[in-house]
């Protein structure tokens, strides 16, 4: 929430235990509140919930796909839509249960993750310390942004003579294409990343990166039902909010309507433009 920098808000309220039927948005923080009353830690999303205990199972989205995958493979079933299943691993007695992380896979599927999707991962992660900061580009903000442009080189490279990032669609490609599908609609702008010198241009709407954008473009086709790119421009919301919880706290008085607002002042990215990128040629 931009307004009010009481973080995550449900503003149609909540459908599980015990909020169901309660009128009103539905505030995140009353989930991690409910589950430790002195919690303090950041609230974050996704949030896995046990709507019998009122519980946080987990708040870390890799854990919770696995957590799922996992559940949905015990029951010999799998969510996925049906053109999913044409390229997704399998396992069980008969190597007839899809799966994200099959067994055999599990230890590849990690080491992949640690060596190449989680270093940009993390790169990206320090423009969050850049906002947290005012803007400011300290030795942290520079060396992110560095390492975004290296891992984005290293995966283009990598992606060059294969579909996936292992034999098969796994849990690994699933977390890479969320990443790369939020660059153009808000990464590049919100963290300010195509002011470095490194910036070449966009992933999808251009042709700097061939092979990441077939990659993403054919994990797109896949995930189509659950993309929601109007979803990704909440995050332009998050520097209001940080300036809104800094000046609430700060002698300098009540923050402006002026401040609140700058982030609407900004030139968002085309998402007419970026979904039709993303459409297979005919």
């Amino acid at each position: 929430d931009g307004q009010s920098g009481a973080g995550w808000v449900f503003l149609n309220g909540a459908t599980c235990s015990p909020w169901k039927d309660r009128e009103g948005p539905f505030w995140l923080y009353e989930a991690y509140q409910l589950a430790d009353s002195l919690c303090t830690t950041s609230v974050s999303v996704p949030l896995l919930w046990d709507t019998e205990t009122h519980k946080i199972v987990s708040n870390d989205c890799w854990e919770i796909s696995k957590l799922i995958s996992d559940a949905s493979s015990d029951l010999g079933f799998c969510s996925c839509p049906k053109n999913v299943l044409r390229v997704i691993s399998k396992q069980g007695q008969h190597n007839s249960i899809p799966t994200l992380f099959p067994d055999d896979l599990k230890q590849d599927i990690e080491q992949m993750l640690k060596n190449n999707v989680e270093p940009l991962l993390d790169a990206v992660e320090t423009g969050y310390e850049y906002l947290r900061n005012g803007k400011i580009e300290t030795s942290l903000v520079l060396e992110g942004r560095t390492k975004v442009f290296a891992m984005l080189d290293k995966l283009e490279e990598l992606l060059g003579n294969r579909s996936y990032l292992l034999d098969n669609l796994t849990g690994v490609d699933v977390r890479l294409a969320i990443c790369l599908l939020q660059f153009d609609a808000c990464y590049w702008g919100l963290f300010e990343l195509q002011s470095s010198e490194k910036y070449r241009g966009p992933i999808l709407t251009s042709d700097i990166y061939p092979n990441l954008k077939a990659y993403t473009r054919e994990m797109y086709q896949l995930m189509k039902p659950a993309v929601y790119f109007e979803s990704f421009r909440q995050l332009y919301r998050l520097g209001q909010a940080i300036e809104f919880t800094r000046d609430s706290y700060s002698c300098n008085g009540a923050t402006s309507y002026k401040a609140l607002n700058r982030g609407n002042e900004e030139q968002l990215p085309d998402l007419h433009k970026i979904a039709a990128a993303l459409e297979m040629p005919t």
